[in-house]
C-alpha cells in the first residue's frame, strides 16, 4: 500500500519508512481480509443455501417432480432444467384427466352424466390452480441472482465496517469520513475483493 503524501510529511517519515509502513499494512489487510472471509463464508453460504435449497425443495414437492439440483449449481439453472419436465407433467396429468372423463362419460348412463361432469370439472379446478403460480415461480427464480448481489453487496459493507477504525474525538468528523471514504474506494479499486 503506497501512503499517502500528506501522511508522509506529517509524520515526518523517510522513503524507507514509508515503505515499510505501506508493506505492514498491506500484510494486516491481507490478514484481516482473509479473517473476514473465513468468519463470513461458511454463515453466509450456509444460510443462502438454506433459504435456496428450501425455495427448489417446495418447487418440486408442489409439482411431483424430483429434478436434483446438483452441486453447487445456480437456482436459475436448476429452474432451466426443472422447468420442461414440470410441464411435462402438467401434460400428463391433463391428458390422464381428460382420458379419465372419456372413459366416464362413455361408461355413464345419462343420470350419472352431470355427477362426473361437475366431478371432472372440480378436478380441473383444482389442477389449474395448482399450476397457476407458474409465473411467480419463474419471477423467484429470476430474482435470485439479483439477491446474491444485494448479499455481495451487504457483505462487504459489514467487512468493511468490522476493520474500521475507531477515531478520537478530537478528529474532525468530515475529514475522518472523507479518508475512510478514500480508503474504501482505493482498495476496491486496487483489489478485486469477493466474499463467498
Amino acid at each position: 500500500m503506497e501512503l499517502e503524501e500528506e501522511f508522509i510529511k506529517e509524520h515526518n517519515l523517510s522513503e524507507d519508512q514509508a515503505k515499510a509502513l505501506g508493506s505492514k499494512f498491506d500484510n494486516m489487510l491481507a490478514d484481516e481480509k482473509k479473517t473476514i472471509e473465513e468468519t463470513f463464508k461458511g454463515q453466509a453460504n450456509k444460510d443462502a443455501e438454506g433459504i435456496l435449497s428450501g425455495y427448489v425443495e417446495s418447487v418440486k414437492k408442489e409439482f411431483g417432480v424430483d429434478i436434483p439440483r446438483n452441486d453447487g449449481e445456480k437456482v436459475k439453472d436448476w429452474a432451466a432444467r426443472a422447468l420442461p419436465v414440470v410441464f411435462k407433467k402438467q401434460k400428463e396429468d391433463l391428458e390422464t384427466l381428460k382420458k379419465d372423463y372419456e372413459s366416464k362419460v362413455q361408461k355413464a348412463s345419462g343420470q350419472d352424466l352431470d355427477a362426473i361432469k361437475r366431478q371432472y370439472e372440480s378436478e380441473k379446478d383444482e389442477l389449474l390452480k395448482k399450476y397457476a403460480d407458474y409465473d411467480e415461480i419463474k419471477e423467484k427464480a429470476g430474482k435470485a441472482d439479483e439477491y446474491g448481489e444485494k448479499l455481495s453487496g451487504l457483505k462487504l459493507q459489514v467487512a468493511f465496517s468490522n476493520v474500521k477504525p475507531s477515531f478520537p474525538d478530537s478528529v474532525n468528523e468530515y475529514e475522518a469520513k472523507a479518508k475512510w471514504g478514500y480508503f474504501m474506494k482505493s482498495i476496491n479499486e486496487k483489489y478485486d475483493i469477493e466474499l463467498d
